[in-house]
């Protein structure tokens, strides 16, 4: 059912947009654009007057195609890339594989999830498959610390669950759990002392900074998430991907 052709090619003209994070508006004009042609209402929110960045999260409406009791759900990608994403060119190589020209990123996320869930619009349309009220919800500023949607109106959302488009590994693995991140802002005081006379006196703000970061238990996932994987039923995938 999914046309892979033009999937490629809506992934291709999604990454020649200009997008870095806080940089969004010309990607968010594209898309507003791009759902409202598929028949889809869609509605801007006001979070870039909190977050600064360029536009504001999407929240597109795709209406019920038959009378159902079934419960609103999303699909959720977002349309910020990380740098340097600008004069993006992508190469589609004879492997089949798409990548950059090497002087730059090749945007993959998360635009491959915002290509796909265009495929998924047109695939319901051109089938005629009966389906309930969906949302797709296209966030700025993942790049940044999830900052779109930490801003996210939530008012503007009828779903109670969703599907998020953002991972990596085999094609039909879902990741059903993941460890976030803590951010910390600490400010270090040294104590001066004359480098001639006392230097032992003195306390370098540095080296404290270096000591306390080597002690902190980086880079991997906690004991409660690892031990949430090992209780897993028999059978049943978890996949536990950090949020870089």
């Amino acid at each position: 059912m999914i046309n892979k052709e033009r999937l490629i090619q809506s992934f291709l003209e999604l990454v020649r947009i200009d997008s870095e994070t806080k940089h969004e508006r010309q990607i968010a004009d594209y898309l507003i654009k791009k759902f409202t042609e598929l028949g889809l209402e869609v509605v801007e929110d006001d979070s870039m007057t909190k977050t600064g960045h360029g536009a504001g999260n999407l929240i597109a409406t795709l209406k019920p195609s038959v009378q159902t009791d079934a419960e609103p759900f999303l699909f959720t990608s977002h349309m910020d890339t990380v740098a340097p994403g600008v004069g993006i060119k992508p190469i589609v190589g004879e492997d089949g594989w798409i990548r950059s020209d090497g002087t730059t990123i090749l945007g993959s996320d998360d635009k491959a999830g915002v290509a796909a869930l265009l495929e998924v619009i047109q695939v319901l349309r051109e089938q005629n498959l009966p389906h309930g009220k969906i949302q797709f919800v296209i966030t700025v500023g993942e790049e940044m610390g999830m900052m779109g949607s930490r801003a996210l109106d939530a008012s503007l959302l009828d779903a109670k669950f969703g599907f998020a488009f953002d991972s990596n590994g085999d094609v039909g693995t879902i990741c059903v759990a993941s460890p976030s991140r803590a951010l910390i802002t600490i400010e270090i005081y040294g104590k001066s002392a004359h480098a001639g006379v006392n230097p032992e006196d003195g306390i370098s703000a540095i080296q404290v900074a270096g000591k306390t970061i080597a002690r902190m238990k980086l880079g991997g996932l906690t004991k409660r998430l690892q031990r949430i994987s090992a209780s897993s039923k028999v059978g049943e995938r978890r996949i536990l991907s950090p949020i870089m």
